[in-house]
């Protein structure tokens, strides 16, 4: 009864088209082995049907390979999960303009009421400013805004990152204010 339900499955299921896997704008990862009874060209079009999707195929392996190789498998998953996306040297397939540069047509199809002037580098101005009040060194803030450079984020926002002079003038302060009271405690506890 199992394998009748599997063999089912495995013909029939799941039954999704093209235009199905297109409108998954997620980012996905698509594993397979290298010698898979999935085939490979079966994985390469579901790869290829994914707009945001990212193909990994695992050498030496078969369908168990999340047995045979745990260990690769297990970073290719952390990685995909934890890390974002790298801007690859060459792209072909991923070459189209940047998330930021479709945004605003996107959102125009999808939010009424937006003001004729909207402008999505205003959306990136707000970003990195609550990143930069929040805390975030300039490597994450051009990780999210998408900069090749750091140069870029800094020439940019590098007037929003707090004062390092009035930092640390405000940490020397405060090192100071503490050891003083610190003195006093002690002066109070001694004469007691």
């Amino acid at each position: 009864m199992i394998v009748a339900k599997l063999a089912t499955m495995h013909a029939r299921e799941p039954a999704l088209t093209h235009d199905d896997l297109a409108r998954i704008t997620c980012r996905t990862l698509v594993m397979i082995a290298d010698d898979d009874e999935v085939r490979l060209e079966h994985a390469v079009d579901l790869y290829r049907s994914l707009p945001d999707a990212e193909l990994a195929v695992v050498p030496g392996t078969s369908h168990g390979l999340l047995v045979e190789k745990p260990e690769l498998c297990n970073t290719v998953i952390t990685e995909f999960f934890t890390k974002d996306p790298i801007q690859t040297f060459a792209p072909i397939r991923r070459a189209a303009p940047p998330v930021t540069d479709r945004l605003p047509r996107l959102a125009r199809k999808k939010i009424t009421g937006l003001p004729a002037g909207f402008r999505f580098t205003t959306y990136g101005t707000i970003s990195a400013s609550l990143l930069i009040v929040s805390g975030a060194d300039v490597k994450t803030v051009q990780a999210r805004l998408r900069h090749a450079s750091v140069k870029t984020t800094l020439d940019t926002y590098g007037h929003i990152w707090p004062d390092r002079d009035e930092s640390a003038r405000a940490a020397v302060d405060a090192v100071i204010t503490a050891r003083q009271a610190e003195q006093r405690r002690n002066s109070t506890t001694a004469s007691l």
